[in-house]
């Protein structure tokens, strides 16, 4: 622990005018890793600003882990491994990074989470109705079209035209969350709050046999009554998954 806590887990990248380890020196004569380096430490910035308390010192002590297994888990002048390391990090806080917004300015927990992989996006189901379908003008603006589809990356949502916006996922549980009584599961079930950039959009519910339920609210027009739904997302390949990225 001692030595953990002796690697500074500073916002700034690598000051190349100070390169001393053989690590930095590596970083420093690359231009892809310089550039890599430059993302990480933007991205934990705006990470930290985002956090306070426990929060903060999680986050502090991922950064840590990162930078000790950066430097001890690769030889100095392994570019690739370097690289892959970078990589891993950058992915972890493009979807930390991606659930803030000036909606949501706070990080609550700094679990990477991300939806990843080709979805094929199905029709709503309503429990409890199971013949009712929600007519197209009550569906949120915010839910991709059923038939199309999506492809999840860190941090990202993306459309089938190549058009993607930021996507974040706070891992909680179906216990805390409201309007799921009907699909009698588990309280322990994994329930996901994603932010759509920024903002809170839906939760997604995995199921057993690998497809995922968009929880969402469907309201007609006047907003004087609203029905709890949920749109079917099934996986297009084989990678299609929700995976936490850091722990």
């Amino acid at each position: 622990m001692l030595a953990l806590a002796a690697v500074p887990a500073k916002a700034g990248g690598i000051d190349c005018a100070k390169a001393r380890t053989a690590t930095e020196r590596s970083v420093c004569g690359d231009p892809e890793l310089r550039k890599l380096d430059a993302s990480v430490a933007a991205d934990f910035a705006d990470a930290l600003a985002a956090t306070q308390g426990a929060t903060r010192q999680a986050l502090l002590g991922q950064q840590r882990r990162w930078l000790s297994q950066r430097d001890h888990g690769c030889k100095g002048d392994d570019a690739a491994c370097l690289r892959a390391s970078y990589q891993a990090r950058f992915d972890a806080l493009e979807a930390l990074t991606a659930r803030v917004s000036p909606g949501n300015p706070t990080l609550s927990d700094v679990t990477a989470v991300a939806l990843l992989g080709s979805w094929k996006i199905g029709d709503d189901v309503v429990p409890g109705a199971p013949d009712q379908r929600v007519p197209a003008t009550e569906l949120p603006a915010f839910l991709p079209k059923p038939g199309s589809m999506i492809i999840g990356q860190p941090g990202k949502l993306c459309s089938g035209n190549g058009e993607c916006l930021p996507f974040g996922l706070d891992r909680q549980t179906l216990g805390m969350a409201t309007g799921t009584e009907a699909l009698h599961l588990p309280p322990a079930t994994p329930y996901y709050v994603a932010y759509l950039s920024g903002k809170s959009a839906y939760g997604l519910i995995p199921r057993g046999d690998g497809s995922l339920l968009a929880q969402f609210q469907a309201c007609d027009k006047t907003y004087t009554s609203c029905t709890n739904a949920f749109q079917v997302w099934t996986p297009a390949s084989p990678d299609a998954g929700v995976r936490v990225l850091t722990h």
